[in-house]
């Protein structure tokens, strides 16, 4: 149907035959298909997969596989009666075993640097196997059954230093709760990222003060996790903190001020943290999300919003006062929605000239809004329903890129001023406006009133 196609993907069909004009596809370069024992007929074809998804019920891999020269990922998944791998091209960068129930043997070895191992559930691996993928130099990840920590992560067979060739780490099941009593022991200096995330009787931490170049440290949906070590401000090259779900979590240390490096803040979800401390050197964050905190009150009394992007604080019903939002030019979204005990938003939001969604819906304290708002003419949408004590918005502004303003159920909103020319959707249903201004029929794109 075309010579110039360069994704082709047939798995999961009843193709059994490759057209032999498939050579004549120059352009040809990620070819995906299913495996079935004929395909070793059609020699010209094994030069050009990428990758090979095996049957369910297969019991061995053709050894033929292995003159897949281009082959970069192998798809068994599922594939519970197969006992044993060969070897495989070292364009192989990806190899997912997971559930592969019976799989005992490894014949082969991995040479690619870049290599991604998954064999979750294969709990029939012999050791000499499991060796093999643990060894395995690869800048990739592995991950592995059982909830024993392997045996070359003990730093005492090795002479005191924890050595591992991977710079990813994923535990999953109960294995982190061995792993974490290593440690504070281990120079961690090369580790770059930890997924810790749904470790639901995960209390603490250890000392990871010597991972000085992590930079990812998941803890997702920790729900048992109560509190962060003191050390996490020697984390300077970390990147992203994600803390969503940790609902036990009671305290953000201090120290967190010092990872300048952070661009990634997420709390969401955290019930009991109350405050939230100085985070005034982290000049290079750029997503604040604070959602759902139902008991947070205080946050910093200012914000170096100098790379900050998006700022969100959803449901934090008990926020009295926003921080002073500084140098706040790359600020798109802030999103205020039933932060029902805020008083009202700082003037400095004036300095968000970049600010292109406000949401203050359910801020049920607010009374007005500052007239520095003016000054945000990226703004396109601004959503303020159920405000139910907003009297009046400013006049005399004009924000020229505004096309969605929500006012519904500001029940003591009496008046729209004219703030803008460009407004598609206009809702008013639920105030006090009794009139609507002459202007509005100069309003042209004006389409959902």
């Amino acid at each position: 149907i075309s010579r110039n196609i360069e994704y082709l993907n047939i798995i999961g069909t009843a193709v059994k035959e490759v057209p032999m004009s498939i050579m004549s596809w120059s352009r040809l370069s990620d070819f995906r298909i299913s495996y079935f024992e004929s395909l070793k007929d059609f020699p010209f074809a094994l030069d050009i997969i990428t990758e090979l998804q095996l049957n369910k019920d297969i019991q061995e891999v053709a050894p033929w596989v292995k003159e897949m020269s281009r082959l970069r990922v192998l798809k068994l998944d599922n594939c519970k009666n197969l006992v044993s791998l060969p070897q495989f091209s070292d364009s192989l960068s990806c190899i997912d075993a997971d559930n592969c129930k019976s799989l005992e043997r490894l014949d082969c070895s991995f040479n690619n640097p870049e290599i991604r191992l998954k064999f979750t559930n294969c709990f029939k691996l012999n050791q000499e196997a499991k060796d093999l993928i643990m060894h395995t130099s690869t800048r990739g990840y592995a991950i592995l059954p059982g909830a024993q920590v392997p045996a070359c992560f003990n730093h005492r067979a090795i002479g005191g230093s924890l050595k591992s060739n991977f710079s990813v780490w994923v535990f999953k099941d109960q294995s982190y709760k061995q792993f974490l009593s290593y440690l504070s022991m281990q120079p961690l200096r090369n580790l770059r990222w930890m997924y810790l995330s749904y470790s639901t009787d995960l209390k603490e931490l250890p000392d990871i003060s010597t991972a000085t170049n992590l930079e990812t440290l998941y803890l997702e949906k920790c729900s048992s996790l109560v509190e962060l070590p003191s050390c996490i401000g020697e984390l300077t090259s970390l990147r992203v903190l994600d803390l969503n779900g940790c609902s036990s979590l009671v305290k953000i240390p201090t120290s967190i001020e010092n990872t300048t490096n952070l661009r990634r803040l997420v709390l969401s979800g955290c019930d009991n943290v109350v405050e939230l401390p100085s985070i005034g050197n982290e000049t290079k964050l750029e997503q604040l999300i604070l959602n759902n905190c139902s008991r947070l009150v205080k946050l910093p009394s200012s914000i170096n919003a100098t790379n900050l992007q998006e700022m969100s604080l959803s449901n934090c019903s008990l926020v009295v006062e926003l921080p002073t939002i500084e140098n706040a030019n790359n600020l798109n979204i802030l999103d205020l929605n039933n932060c029902s005990s805020l008083l009202e938003l700082p003037p400095s939001i004036g300095t968000a000239k970049n600010l292109e969604k406000l949401d203050i819906s359910g801020c049920l304290s607010i009374l007005e809004l500052p007239s520095s708002i003016g000054n945000l003419q990226r703004l396109s949408t601004l959503t303020m329903c159920g405000c139910s004590k907003l009297e009046a918005l400013p006049t005399n502004i004009n924000l020229k890129s505004l096309d969605r303003l929500d006012l519904s159920d500001c029940s003591e909103l009496k008046s729209i001023p004219e703030i803008s020319r460009n407004i598609e959707y206009l809702n008013i249903i639920g105030t006090a406006v009794k009139e609507v201004p002459m202007s509005i029929m100069s309003w042209s794109r004006l389409s959902d009133f």
